[in-house]
């Protein structure tokens, strides 16, 4: 994202990648919430605890439903999707590899990164909206960002 957020050939470009950016951070941070709030009220064992599974690296202690790391990827990839389809394509297939991925190593099973996949297609549409409720705000962000030679 860091790297999205300095490209483009002309200013208006620039202006739209930096939004998908700031789209994208936000819904991150709010994926990462969600998850963090379904996992107090619901825990879930992992598939290495039911399941005679040996594990390639630390087992972890937190709630398998729903998977953080594939809510993550899909707030990222539609959040930069919205701005750039190619790269929010690409992200989204690198996000459903990793799910899959960690069902085959016995992290998550697959209805984990099913429900993760959706809090962050939901998300990212959620904030999409919201910041254009809200919007003068982003765009005196990107002012005072640029102000401050940050964008």
């Amino acid at each position: 994202m860091l790297g999205v957020w300095f490209v483009g050939r002309d200013p208006l470009t620039r202006e739209r990648y930096q939004r998908a950016v700031l789209r994208a951070a936000i819904s991150v941070g709010i994926a990462n919430l969600a998850v963090l709030i379904s996992n107090e009220y619901y825990f879930r064992d992992r598939p290495f605890d039911d399941l005679d599974i040996q594990l390639l690296f630390y087992p972890p202690t937190d709630s398998s439903f729903p998977a953080n790391p594939t809510a993550v990827a899909f707030a990222m990839a539609l959040g930069m999707g919205q701005a750039h389809w190619k790269l929010g394509l690409t992200l989204c297939l690198v996000g459903s590899i990793w799910g899959l991925a960690r069902v085959y190593g016995g992290v998550f099973y697959l209805s984990d990164i099913v429900a993760g996949a959706i809090i962050g297609i939901a998300v990212s549409y959620l904030v999409r909206f919201g910041l254009k409720g809200i919007e003068p705000i982003p765009t005196w962000f990107l002012r005072f960002a640029r102000t401050v030679h940050l964008a």
